[in-house]
């Protein structure tokens, strides 16, 4: 089968694919019964309200092909946004600065101008998703009885309130200490033209309560249905799993582990066992540690672009053409010491051999843990693991810190088609979240909760000493940046636990052989570069929006 990775267009010899594909699948646990999409279809035919194309709307925006009509191959809706932000960070990195890096302009803090493609392209596509739950709630009759239209209603005021909570932590800094300050417009169903072009910024607190009201009623639709057979769709589980990360966000300790509770407790989910965590994985969205994910078929545009997608920009075993064979996703190696040489997760990353830098006296061992069990899982011999994913790592062009996290579609590494799907939540978050929201009600008990989900899940033998809250947090937080990497969380928990944006900690460190030099700069946590700038078309739109203060790009070395 022809391989047709970029760095083969690019001139290299292409170099033979030489192991079969995947015979062998991940057993998935049995899902609830719901309303099927067939049934919805033929429910809402025969009804007066014809909400089902609208609802299925929502979900197409998430995976829209080139929304901003530019022809931009940054434009390939919320897998991008997630890049976008994680490169923001200081967890994610790719240090190279030509064309083919779609996200140099993120990570080097370039893109934060009112004129920038960046931000419009994120400011337009949130409230894109917001107008799609608008256009749904408006083409259907908020008094029906019908529980068809009463679902794909809660579904559009749940989505809404997603669009809304990534909006407000993106344009003004977190919940705690920040309630007063000016957060984003609101546009609900039924406005008009003029009083989109009149809507002033609302408080942090008022963009809250908005999206708690929308959850809550969402919620109470929700509460007595069947949860969803597919995790595309938006049903109670992924509705109290928002609940759990807004409570999070503001503070409320005990509504934010009873929301993550009641997810764990009542979804057809658990967390991937160490064996499953350990190879590459996240490529599946029906797997049964989704919550939600946005579902990418064959058929989607997304994939018959080749490159516009996820997969392209981030797995690095991808048997199509891909953006990752030039220029690929590292973990900052500061970030990748940080982790146990116990804990499977360090087999999402790669070091083709051992590191010795003798100027730092640094040394880092050679790891290709990950394709090795992901070998074994494809039913290969233990014996010959390693040295197939030596030859994987030199055919794949795998180099130090790229990560194999996110597997190809199907897992498998001939399949010529990037058409993997993307998670929005898995179960291991409200795992965290509660561990977190206990922790900071009762030091102990949360530390228990975090202990017995690691040792179980990801490390056997975990055994951090966290002897405060301050420590306990700092651990949530490590824990949170290696387990979500490149997932659109750890950006996010950043500014919600107000930590500096530190990729380079000293010049001894290794994270400076490896960013960039343009790359290479630390942000404090309130500096203003970490809030975006509205886009100038939506000031010109809307002239009563007040803009955030801008502040020039970092200087290379600061």
């Amino acid at each position: 089968m022809r391989n047709r990775r970029i760095f083969y267009i690019l001139g290299l010899a292409t170099l033979p694919v030489f192991f079969a594909s995947c015979s062998k699948e991940l057993e998935l646990e049995p899902q609830n019964d719901y309303l099927t999409q067939e049934q919805v279809r033929e429910s809402s035919r025969a009804l007066p309200d014809r909400g089902e194309g609208a609802q299925v709307g929502l979900y197409a925006e998430l995976k829209k092909y080139d929304r901003m009509n530019l022809g931009a191959h940054a434009d390939f809706g919320i897998g991008s946004i997630a890049l976008m932000l994680d490169s923001r960070g200081d967890g994610l990195l790719c240090n190279l600065i030509h064309g083919y890096n779609k996200y140099l302009r993120d990570a080097n803090y370039k893109f934060n101008s009112p004129t920038s493609f960046q931000n419009l392209f994120v400011y337009q596509s949130f409230y894109a998703f917001i107008n799609a739950s608008n256009n749904l709630l408006e083409s259907t009759d908020p008094k029906t009885e019908s529980p068809i239209i009463l679902n794909q209603r809660a579904q559009a005021k749940a989505f809404r309130a997603w669009g809304y909570m990534n909006l407000v932590q993106l344009y003004q800094y977190t919940y705690i200490g920040n309630e007063d300050k000016l957060g984003v417009p609101i546009v609900t169903e039924g406005m008009t033209i003029d009083q989109k072009r009149n809507n002033p910024r609302k408080t942090v607190k008022e963009v809250y309560d908005f999206i708690e009201t929308d959850l809550n009623e969402a919620y109470e639709v929700f509460k007595d249905m069947e949860a969803s057979d597919t995790r595309e769709y938006i049903d109670k589980n992924v509705t109290l799993g928002l609940l759990a990360r807004m409570y999070l966000l503001k503070g409320e300790w005990q509504k934010a582990a009873d929301a993550a509770t009641a997810v764990i407790k009542g979804s057809n989910t658990a967390p991937l066992s160490k064996e499953e965590a350990g190879m590459p994985n996240f490529d599946d969205g029906q797997a049964y540690n989704m919550i939600w994910a946005s579902v990418q078929t064959p058929e989607d545009r997304l994939t018959t672009s080749g490159l516009l997608n996820f997969q392209s920009m981030m797995c690095s075993l991808s048997g199509a053409l891909t953006y990752s064979s030039v220029a690929p996703r590292r973990i900052n190696p500061e970030l990748y010491l940080a982790i146990d040489d116990t804990d499977v997760r360090k087999g999402w990353w790669v070091v083709p051999k051992d590191i010795n830098i003798k100027k730092n006296g640094i040394h880092i061992k050679k790891n290709v843990q990950g394709l090795m069990n992901f070998l074994i899982f494809k039913g290969y011999p233990k014996e010959k693991a390693e040295k197939i994913a030596d030859k994987v790592v030199e055919v794949y062009g795998i180099g130090n810190f790229v990560n194999v996290k996110f597997a190809p579609a199907d897992k498998d590494i001939e399949k010529e088609e990037n058409s993997s799907d993307f998670p929005l939540m898995r179960i291991e978050e409200m795992y965290y979240i509660l561990a977190e929201a206990k922790g900071r009600l009762n030091l102990e008990e949360g530390k228990a909760l975090l202990k017995e989900f690691v040792v179980e899940y990801r490390q056997s033998n975990y055994k951090k000493n966290m002897a405060n809250l301050d420590e306990f947090i700092d651990e949530i937080y490590r824990q949170r940046r290696i387990e979500f990497w490149g997932e659109m969380i750890s950006f996010y928990d950043m500014l919600r636990l107000k930590k500096p944006m530190t990729r380079i900690k000293d010049d001894k460190g290794i994270a400076s052989f490896i960013y960039a030099e343009e790359q290479q700069f630390n942000l404090a946590a309130d500096d203003p570069r970490l809030i975006l700038q509205f886009p100038e078309r939506e000031l010109s739109q809307n002239t009563a929006i007040e803009q955030n203060e801008y502040k020039a790009p970092p200087s290379t070395g600061n």
